[in-house]
C-alpha cells in the first residue's frame, strides 16, 4: 500500500473511531512523558475509551470543550487507568493542572 493510500485509510479510521483514537493518543502520551510504569499491568483500554467517548459527547452536546483528567496526577505517581480518570471541562482541567504544578513547585 502506498503512503498516500495508507494515510487516507488511517485518517478514515481515526474519524470513524474518534474515542479509540483519543484514548490511544492519551496512553501513548503518558508512556512518552512519564514512562510505561504509569500504565498498570492489568490496563483496561476499553474502560478508558468510554471516558474519552464521554468527554467527546459532552463537548458535542454542550459546545464546551471537555477533557479526560487524571484524578491523582501522573506527577504524583498517579496511574493512567479508568479508576483514576475523570471528565472535566477544559477550563476546570487547566485550573487543576495549574494548582498541581504550584503544589509540586512548593514541595521542591
Amino acid at each position: 500500500m502506498n503512503r498516500e493510500k495508507r494515510a487516507a485509510t488511517d485518517a478514515a479510521w481515526q474519524r470513524a473511531n474518534r474515542d479509540r483514537h483519543a484514548a490511544s493518543i492519551g496512553k501513548a502520551r503518558v508512556v512518552r512523558e512519564y514512562g510505561p510504569e504509569r500504565i498498570p499491568v492489568d490496563f483496561d483500554f476499553e474502560a478508558t475509551v468510554l471516558l474519552y467517548a464521554k468527554a467527546q459527547e459532552l463537548t458535542r452536546l454542550t459546545g464546551v470543550k471537555h477533557e479526560v483528567d487524571h484524578i491523582i496526577p501522573l506527577c504524583y505517581d498517579g496511574l493512567h487507568e479508568a479508576s483514576n480518570l475523570q471528565v472535566l471541562t477544559r477550563a476546570e482541567n487547566q485550573a487543576k493542572r495549574k494548582r498541581d504544578r504550584q503544589l509540586l513547585l512548593a514541595e521542591t
